[in-house]
């Protein structure tokens, strides 16, 4: 019986042996020899010594069909693959290279015993340090001395998966320019066209975060967008920067947490962007954000590969479908809703992402080793759409800034004709004004000189009565002098007009003298109707020094401003002026007329400002030239009492007065 078992048992390795072998034979006039038909044996790490020692021809190899490894719970997995194929001597002079797709586990190649490809951290005996870190497609030259001509040659492959369950990839023996071209596409697809991607993401992202910046931290969907650019690069670090290392199971932590953030960050893109729920928007972009965070850290709290694994498909049902379904909803209600046909391509790019995620879950649940994976050009794509809607937008905005600089420009252009024309009206009407005041000055100024000359020979003529010539003499002079300085204040009138008091003569003046002068010169006016005046001024005011400094004419002007308003406003009163000295000279005129209503009181030295129906200029010359000379004027009132003026002047201490 055991004789029978034993045969039958040789009978099925020869067949075995028959049909993994068949057609792995390297003959002339081939291109290429695909390496497909194996046999499989499937066991744990403790096994690899002895199966090391027996040259790799221990019992339980079976056939092997391309179908999914067996795989043990515990990660503790060992699978070894062999076969044999023969190459015809008359490819002895040609350059030979075994094509090698990309394993995701780690892998020991060897032809006749000699180990020609190694990748993954693993050791030579135990269970190792697990890496899956290749993502390239690579190929071996099958150098002299390597291979036998006409004769079979053993190759064995070692795999030491931790969970992985997909099968074997690609190998094939074809000339070096072949392969070369081979291994060039297949990483051109897979790896190199998806780290060009990455370095345009990391661009794309640095510059929508600066454009978020710029406008104050507002508009939140150039930081999504920015945050999505960034999530794209981490979610395929594992393709674009891979390496072994026994780092390995943090690479993939962040490219599962990545990848479903990915998709977070570009729902938060699609809600910012809507015109819907205006007022809940930001409860809802917080309670994804809350979700995504919580989605991700059950991911990167997961132990090994295996497990993290397990928790991205089951986190996929809870976490990506739905985002994907509201990244679709939201496009379509606003197409239908609003009109908004700038959501054609977000939509359209939803369904892209959407079929790639699908077919990729559908090769990967059959273990299949595609030429590329489709999601990293799903969210490319993905990318490059939400980029040319943003940049329609920016050009949109540019456009109407554009606009409105035109709609600026020329509004400023008709403004300043408006004020260029205002201007010259302005200048026209200062100019008027100085020729009128030119004007008025000679023709005041020319009878007034008339009437000083027939005065003066007034007073020479009048000899009839000794007694009263001196007397009529003494008021023609003053007169006279009355005149002359009338004459002299029409020649500054236009100076005063145009505030150029810097043009003024300044002096050093006897208080006492000025204040006499004034009162004597106008109070045979006052007493005319029937009012007294009374001069009163201090001791110690006077005593031939100067104590003011300031134009004699103007403050003389002051002094008869006050008393003709003095006067005009009272009828058989009093009309006093006083004068006394401390840190400044302050000097008095009061009256106990008619008063200043109270309402008009406070604006009472302003142009045009009176009650009596007088021109109301006169008060207004008073301050203007009280404080051109540094000093101060007020007015107190109450009707029917009386009106006071004061105003104070520095006292002069022998240098200018800077006014």
């Amino acid at each position: 019986m055991k004789f029978q078992k034993t045969i039958i048992l040789l009978f099925l390795l020869a067949l075995t042996h028959s049909i993994a072998f068949a057609s792995n034979d390297f003959v002339s006039g081939m291109d290429r020899l695909d390496i497909g038909e194996f046999l499989v044996y499937s066991g744990r790490n403790s096994d690899r010594e002895r199966m090391i020692a027996a040259g790799f021809n221990v019992p339980g190899f079976v056939p092997y069909n391309r179908e999914k490894l067996v795989n043990n719970k515990d990660g503790d997995n060992y699978h070894v693959f062999k076969t044999f194929f023969s190459i015809s001597e008359s490819f002895k002079d040609v350059n030979l290279t075994l094509y090698i797709s990309r394993f995701d586990m780690p892998v020991i190649i060897r032809i006749n015993d000699i180990i020609i490809y190694r990748k993954g951290l693993i050791q030579e005996t135990g269970k190792g340090v697990y890496s899956t870190g290749d993502q390239e497609a690579t190929d071996v030259p099958l150098e002299d001395g390597l291979i036998y001509y006409n004769k079979e040659n053993g190759l064995v492959i070692e795999v030491f998966p931790q969970y992985e369950t997909s099968s074997m990839p690609e190998l094939s023996i074809a000339e070096y320019e072949d392969n070369a071209s081979k291994v060039f596409f297949k990483n051109l697809f897979n790896v190199y066209l998806v780290i060009a991607a990455q370095f345009l993401a990391i661009l794309v992202a640095m510059y929508h975060f600066g454009i978020f910046i710029s406008r104050g931290c507002k508009d939140k969907k150039y930081i999504f967008f920015s945050f999505l650019s960034m999530s794209f690069v981490l979610a395929y670090t594992n393709i674009g920067f891979s390496f072994d290392s026994s780092f390995y199971i943090a690479l993939i932590k962040i490219t599962r947490c990545f990848q479903l953030l990915s998709f977070g960050f570009y729902s938060l893109y699609i809600i910012e962007s809507s015109e819907f729920f205006p007022k809940q928007k930001k409860y809802i972009e917080t309670g994804m954000i809350i979700y995504s965070i919580v989605c991700t850290t059950f991911v990167a709290f997961q132990k090994d590969k295996y497990a993290v694994s397990l928790a991205f498909s089951g986190i996929t049902n809870m976490y990506i479908i739905p985002l994907l379904l509201l990244c679709i909803v939201f496009p379509v209600i606003s197409i239908v809703l609003k009109k908004n046909y700038m959501a054609v391509p977000l939509l359209l790019a939803t369904l892209i992402i959407s079929a790639a995620t699908l077919r990729d879950m559908l090769v990967l649940s059959n273990a299949i080793q595609p030429l590329f994976w489709y999601m990293p050009y799903a969210f490319l794509f993905l990318i490059i759409c939400i980029y040319g809607i943003l940049i329609y937008e920016e050009s949109v905005m540019y456009k109407q800034i554009e606009q409105s600089n035109v709609i600026l420009e020329m509004t400023i252009q008709e403004r300043t004709l408006e004020l260029k024309e205002q201007m010259e009206i302005a200048v026209a009407a200062s100019r008027s004004k100085s020729e009128f005041l030119a004007t008025m000055s000679h023709e005041i100024k020319t009878p007034l000189t008339v009437i000083s000359v027939h005065v003066q020979q007034a007073a020479e003529l009048i000899t009839d009565d000794p007694g009263e010539k001196e007397t009529i003499a003494s008021s023609l002079r003053r007169a006279q002098q009355e005149v002359m300085r009338a004459s002299r204040i029409t020649e500054n009138a236009l100076s005063l007009a145009s505030m150029q008091e810097g043009q003024r003569q300044m002096e050093a003046l006897h208080i006492n003298t000025l204040l006499t002068h004034s009162a004597e010169a106008y109070r045979t006016i006052v007493e005319r109707r029937g009012n007294k005046l009374n001069l009163a001024i201090a001791d110690g005011i006077g005593l031939g020094r100067e104590r003011i400094y300031g134009n004699a004419d103007q403050l003389t002007q002051v002094m008869i401003n006050l008393l003709s308003n003095a006067n005009r406003h009272t009828k058989d009163g009093l009309i006093s002026v006083e004068a006394e000295e401390g840190d400044l000279i302050k000097v008095t005129v009061t009256d106990s007329g008619s008063g200043i209503a109270p309402e008009l009181l406070p604006r009472v030295f302003e142009r045009g400002v009176t009650g009596t129906g007088s021109t109301g200029f006169g008060l207004a010359i008073c301050k203007k030239i009280i404080e051109s000379h540094g000093g101060t004027i007020a007015a107190d009132s109450e009707p029917g009492k009386g009106t006071t003026i004061r105003f104070t002047l520095p006292v002069y201490k022998g240098e200018g007065i800077n006014v």
